[in-house]
């Protein structure tokens, strides 16, 4: 089975939380934030891009 490449997505107001893993570890790892700004699609696909995403996977918030 090949491994995936997941980054995950705890969106705010202000910023949002990045999180990457592989499939095979079964961690994510804190990968730093994002300014939520105009540009943010084009700066979340130049991660996607650059670090061969397969799957993003978006936190659901509690409040």
């Amino acid at each position: 089975m090949s491994s995936k490449n997941f980054l995950a997505l705890d969106v705010g107001e202000r910023r949002i939380g990045l999180a990457m893993a592989d499939s095979q570890v079964k961690i994510a790892v804190p990968f730093g934030w994002l300014e939520n700004s105009e540009n943010i699609v084009q700066e979340i696909t130049e991660l996607v891009l650059r670090h061969d995403i397969d799957v993003i996977v978006v936190g659901y918030p509690r409040n």
